[in-house]
């Protein structure tokens, strides 16, 4: 292993904050000029190199793949320190786990924690793979065996209970991570979701300016101004909403989010006076399996009707080979006491089982 790098004093902190704080373009022209010097050692080329494979796998407009190659190639070689190395393993097996190979992110997995040990960081990806595989029982046991995580595991837990609908006790978890936490952005976002899960959009917007007074220079920052401008609008502040998006759209209006805060706009302008808003309660999620969409949405279906059927005999009663008919998912529909009707749809339709509160699978 090697001391810590000398060449360009404060260049890996400097990478490191702009990773953390979504500034993934500032970060991605520094690394190329430090990557480019060829007075850079090749010591801080390792370092600054596995800040670039980060860097690939959190912009996913890189791709995971990419990052996957970067981070493969340096874990090959033997250099950094003991937490660099628990580091760029925990984002191979991240990477992996993105890419649904659960059995090479257990492999990998296995070959870290025997490189490094039983690190917190490592045993957490383990929770994602459950995770990932819907085995929400057991990624949430490995969640809350895991201890010394810090922020990384609170939010890992605060996601799990999100995605299984416990919004109580997601938000109790997600409150955990500190500011200046590196897992705080992704926790506050968690914070905002839950808080619009359970319909407080005056707490959702109060998270939203927290996260915008502390990275509004992020590369996220149009989104998550988009997203404070729909709270504001969900809890009856629709001027400041309107004031929100203006701003998206006048700061990039060619931009995604430009031309969405212009369509929020222009739709506010023509809205009837007193036009009234439904929306259905909280939907459940849930981590969808190969060739398996029709089990996907019964089980969210039945989920919502508070009817709890393992996905697994679903998948075992409805699926066909790569697919599901249908008329299975009807009849299984009706076999657990749930009238299923397939129609035309319709706007109107759509608008009305909305308002009956109804799940509608498309």
């Amino acid at each position: 292993m090697m001391p810590p790098a000398t060449h360009h004093p404060g260049l890996l902190e400097r990478v490191d904050g702009l990773l953390v704080g979504e500034r993934y373009r500032e970060a991605a022209e520094v690394l190329e000029v430090a990557l480019a010097d060829p007075s850079t050692s090749v010591e801080a080329r390792w370092r600054l190199g596995l800040r670039q494979g980060e860097l690939f796998l959190l912009d996913l407009s890189y791709g995971v793949d990419k990052a996957l190659l970067s981070l493969s190639r340096l874990a090959a070689e033997q250099r950094g320190s003991a937490a660099e190395r628990v580091r760029l393993h925990s984002r191979l097996i991240q990477g992996l786990t993105l890419k649904r190979c659960f059995s090479l992110a257990e492999r990998a997995e296995k070959a870290a924690i025997k490189e490094c040990g039983a690190e917190p960081l490592l045993l957490l990806r383990r929770g994602d793979r459950l995770l990932a595989g819907d085995d929400r029982e057991g990624a949430r046991r490995w969640y809350e065996e895991v201890r010394g995580g810090g922020g990384e595991a609170a939010y890992a837990l605060a996601n799990l209970l999100y995605v299984a609908g416990e919004f109580d006790e997601a938000l109790s978890v997600a409150q955990r991570v500190a500011a200046g936490d590196a897992a705080w952005l992704r926790a506050a976002r968690l914070r905002a979701s839950v808080n619009a899960a359970i319909l407080d959009h005056v707490a959702e917007a109060a998270v939203w300016r927290e996260i915008l007074e502390r990275h509004g220079d992020g590369d996220f920052a149009a989104r998550d101004r988009v997203a404070l401008g729909l709270a504001m609008a969900a809890s009856d502040q629709l001027a400041e909403a309107l004031a929100v998006f203006r701003q998206v759209w006048r700061d990039n209006p060619e931009g995604e989010q430009g031309r969405y805060a212009r369509a929020r706009i222009e739709a506010a302008e023509v809205a009837p006076s007193g036009a009234r808003r439904r929306r259905l309660h909280p939907f459940p999620t849930t981590a969808q399996r190969r060739h398996q969409c029709g089990p996907a949405v019964i089980d969210l279906c039945l989920r919502y009707l508070d009817v709890e059927i393992d996905v697994s005999a679903i998948d075992d009663a409805v699926r066909r080979g790569d697919g599901t008919p249908m008329h299975e998912i009807r009849g299984f529909l009706a076999d657990n006491g749930v009238v299923a009707r397939r129609i035309e749809v319709t706007v109107a339709r759509l608008k009305a089982a909305i308002d009956l509160g109804l799940p509608v699978i498309v």
